[in-house]
């Protein structure tokens, strides 16, 4: 199995458990350098209520680091 369907196969139910939905969009593969890269776009929202409060870039490798500093807190309303 490639090695990005892996990936998300664990931090999707993660997400999934603490009430966030997730998807991920892989970066376009035009050069064969990237062909393996894990480079994309993951979008992270809070099921109940969609509400941008930050944007961040990072690598997918550095995403559990940040994940309490990011993604936790309650929605302001």
């Amino acid at each position: 199995m490639h090695q990005s369907c892996l990936e998300q196969e664990y931090w999707q139910p993660q997400f999934s458990a603490d009430g966030y939905g997730s998807c991920f969009t892989k970066k376009a593969q035009n050069c064969s350098h990237v062909s393996d890269s894990l480079e994309g776009c993951l979008l992270v929202y809070k099921e109940e209520a969609l509400e941008l409060l930050e944007i961040r870039e990072l690598p997918l490798r550095d995403l559990f680091r940040y994940n309490s500093l990011v993604f936790t807190g309650p929605l302001s309303t």
